[in-house]
């Protein structure tokens, strides 16, 4: 076990024990709100059944939907649990345990991955690949313009491929039939969204919107903003797709059903491969309100 792993859990149980102590969660009107990626299959198993142990209930995103609109007392702790990305491993390591723990999830997926079967960032990521493009040595992918990175994610695609890691078209389409499992949106290329042009972000999310929803055959109203990005213009823009509620990566805090902005929901991320009393306090929030980014 890595010192990283194991500075992690000790951090984390402390953590968690005071949160239990002195949280100020209060069960009525706080929704806790996680999502994760890819988690492996211990990750996702044990945060769960910790959140039921702690006497959490699980909601879809449209039962949160309908608490918002009502602004309700809420009857006892209540958590929602969403996944970024469609990783076709969340088929082994998540869906056999939502559906065995009856857990609902909502897992947001991008057009263009699922279609082609890998992520932009893959090869950007990729020591190979960058060796051939060496102005982007120092560079962060993520503040390119999206033309920009679109010119030189074409370029990658021409000097390497890679093994499918998303979902496939069929694979999301079967998910949408299961009755614990809800498809959103997450844009068509999963651009950083402020980056875009206008024209850009009508393609990203209202043609990707009516894509996602004729893939499906189901009404997708819930989004979430691809690394947590957005602004004013993404939002309306969002809102003219058809969304009418939309997750970020702000980190934490709970939802509020008193005070909630529908288009500016909270998610605490819980990360793919850490130790157990990790993912907990993340899980919780807590973790991220001592570790700030």
């Amino acid at each position: 076990m890595s010192i990283r792993i194991v500075f992690g859990n000790i951090t984390g149980a402390i953590l968690t024990l005071g949160w239990n102590l002195f949280n100020k969660f209060n069960p009525k009107q706080h929704i806790l709100s996680l999502y994760l990626h890819n988690p492996q299959k211990n990750v996702f198993e044990n945060t769960v059944l910790y959140l039921k142990k702690k006497g959490f209930r699980f909601i879809s995103t449209d039962d949160l939907q309908k608490l918002l609109e009502q602004k309700k007392s809420l009857q006892g702790r209540t958590a929602i649990v969403t996944l970024d990305d469609a990783w076709r491993d969340n088929l082994q390591n998540v869906i056999p345990i939502a559906e065995k723990h009856q857990v609902p999830i909502t897992i947001f997926t991008p057009i263009q991955p699922v279609e082609e079967g890998v992520m932009w960032l893959r090869w950007f990521r990729d020591k190979e690949t960058l060796s051939k493009f060496p102005e982007l040595a120092n560079q962060n992918p993520k503040r390119l313009s999206t033309s920009r990175r679109n010119e030189y994610w074409t370029k990658m695609k021409e000097q390497k491929r890679f093994e499918r890691e998303i979902m496939t078209i069929n694979e999301v389409q079967s998910l949408a039939k299961l009755p614990f499992v809800t498809i959103g949106g997450h844009t068509y290329s999963h651009p950083i969204l402020p980056n875009c042009t206008p024209e850009e972000l009508e393609s990203e999310l209202v043609d990707a919107g009516q894509t996602m929803r004729t893939w499906t055959g189901t009404d997708i109203h819930v989004m979430a903003y691809p690394n947590g990005d957005f602004n004013n213009e993404v939002i309306a823009v969002s809102k003219r797709a058809g969304f009418d509620m939309a997750f970020t990566t702000e980190e934490g805090r709970y939802i509020d059903i008193r005070h909630a902005d529908l288009m500016r929901l909270p998610r605490n991320c819980v990360p793919n491969a850490f130790g157990r009393q990790e993912s907990r306090a993340r899980a919780l929030g807590v973790w991220q309100k001592v570790f700030k980014k």
